[in-house]
């Protein structure tokens, strides 16, 4: 890999980063030795495109898969229009069906693109700005520190418990943990009690304010908690700082977090509708995609689809995978799945890759994408039935950035 060249186009790519070239060469090299592989395309010996792949164990319907997630997408400035992009996303995969990894990840630079090309949207980011008072005070924060290195293998056996039991947490290493605390920026503050711990936060100090130093907000990029007790000490943590923070700005993926709340507002003032308070800035970011349609439903034969017993005939379209253009006979028995490629079925689910990684990663019900049009059933009468096979009880988590 040339690597000089490749940092000169993931820079002229991304100018937010904070690194110059020699820098840059180090940090690759580096992930390279994590396991990360770095990819470029050569047109005549040009480079001209690059990407990253990141190899993952993904918690789907608690069941563990294998993902990849592509990031540092890059086009060279000269080769922008050319369908540069696009070739690196048929290499990548491609790349996860020979590997057998049947479901990809990224964050879109532009989401229409990637949608277009069979992703779907994960779970939407709420940002919430909450004044500290308004924050709830059910508990007290005896058991809040402020953790170090030290705390590294805490934090990864707490987080890879969460993983387990979480739809759409990805497994980590004792090293990612171990990165956070390399960011100068970064306070992590967490909840132990009895030697474990339950709860934790990431965040950061921002100028709430460029004409006065004095006036702060608390970022926080990432909450964790294992149940409401960690929950509510790290809110009495955060609501003890109303001397120090103008808001606290909370990112999250669990849009019921606001009903933990008295006021929501984020004090903009703005009525949006009738009298619709604005409250919650939300916006996409991770997308999924299966690669392989029976290989995503083999790595799930184990999973109990809610105990119903249909003969499903699943008809996929994917424009970009040719191979995942088939019918497969879904079994359930009992919600146990077997797979059959002929004979008779009770009804046939037409739908596009795009939706059906939406449906199957739980981001969407299939009620709502037969409420929109974007499937078609030869059977309407079979539509609760097939909601409750794909029911679940939670919309995937991704806490993990690449």
């Amino acid at each position: 890999m040339d690597f000089r060249n490749f940092s000169i186009l993931q820079l002229n790519a991304y100018p937010a980063i904070s690194l110059n070239c020699e820098k840059y060469e180090e940090k690759m090299k580096e992930m390279i030795k994590d396991g990360i592989e770095i990819y470029g395309v050569f047109h005549d010996d040009n480079l001209v495109g690059g990407m990253m792949l990141f190899y993952y164990k993904m918690n789907l319907l608690n069941e563990v898969i294998s993902a990849c997630g592509i990031g540092s997408i890059a086009v060279d400035l000269c080769r922008k229009k050319e369908k540069v992009a696009r070739e690196i996303m048929k290499f990548y995969l491609n790349k996860l069906r020979e590997k057998g990894i049947p479901f990809a990840l990224l964050y879109p630079f532009n989401p229409e693109f990637y949608n277009n090309m069979g992703f779907s949207f994960g779970t939407l980011l709420n940002q919430f700005k909450l004044y500290p008072k308004d924050l709830p005070k059910k508990s007290d924060k005896n058991h809040i520190a402020k953790l170090d290195e030290s705390h590294v293998p805490l934090l990864c056996n707490f987080y890879n418990s969460m993983f387990k039991k979480t739809n759409g947490l990805i497994e980590k290493d004792e090293g990612e943990f171990l990165r956070l605390f390399k960011k100068d920026t970064n306070k992590i503050f967490g909840c132990i009690k009895d030697g474990k711990l339950i709860a934790y936060i990431i965040s950061e100090f921002r100028r709430g304010n460029l004409e006065s130093f004095l006036v702060n907000d608390l970022f926080i990029s990432e909450i964790l908690f294992e149940n409401s007790e960690g929950f509510y000490e790290i809110m009495a943590f955060l609501k003890s700082q109303s001397d120090q923070f103008r808001y606290i700005i909370l990112n999250t993926q669990d849009e019921d977090f606001v009903y933990s709340l008295k006021d929501p507002r984020n004090h903009s003032e703005k009525i949006l509708f009738s009298v619709y308070h604005e409250c919650i800035h939300k916006g996409v970011g991770i997308m999924y995609r299966i690669t392989d349609v029976k290989k995503i439903f083999s790595d799930l034969l184990n999973h109990n689809f809610q105990s119903e017993n249909l003969k499903l005939c699943l008809n996929v379209t994917d424009n970009f995978i040719e191979d995942n253009n088939q019918k497969l006979i879904l079994n359930f028995q009992n919600g146990k799945l077997s797979l059959d490629y002929d004979g008779p079925y009770d009804v046939e689910l037409c739908i596009d890759i795009c939706e059906l990684s939406a449906l199957l990663s739980c981001n969407i019900k299939i009620t709502s994408l037969y409420k929109y049009g974007l499937i078609k059933l030869s059977d309407e009468s079979s539509l609760y039935k097939l909601d409750k096979i794909f029911a679940t009880s939670e919309k995937p988590q991704c806490l993990t950035y690449f």
